[in-house]
């Protein structure tokens, strides 16, 4: 059960290695038994930039080199951000903007059979 329910859209501009994605939706208000409602008073966006990078390592045995195994990373900087009009909150009742701007980056360690993933992120905002 799904309850999450989003109307917006979005798009993608990019080739293999680098992309672009963005979106905007309004949340759906779930009302058992009913039709869903929607949100007037929230909007929600992102963008996403995506670029992946292949490398082959050398791998060095004394005199020989040989050449390893392709390693692919991927790194996503990304920023989100939301705006509630009239948000209630225990100190009262205002707009609010808020603002995430992070990154991740992930791939595969060469020829181990391990992946890795790093992600951090910063979240700043107002309200009034």
């Amino acid at each position: 059960l799904n309850r999450r329910s989003f109307d917006g859209g979005g798009g993608w501009l990019g080739n293999g290695q680098n992309r672009v994605e963005f979106f905007v939706v309004r949340p759906r208000i779930v009302v058992p038994d009913m039709f869903n409602r929607r949100d007037d008073r929230t909007t929600f966006w992102g963008a996403y930039y995506t670029t992946t990078g292949t490398r082959r390592p050398d791998l060095i045995f004394g005199d020989i080199r040989v050449q390893g195994r392709p390693q692919k990373i991927t790194f996503q900087p990304y920023v989100l951000g939301i705006h509630r009009k009239d948000f209630t909150f225990v100190q009262g009742t205002a707009d609010e903007d808020r603002y995430t701007f992070g990154g991740l980056l992930y791939g595969d360690l060469g020829g181990t059979g391990f992946d890795f993933e790093v992600e951090t992120m910063s979240q700043y905002g107002r309200y009034k």
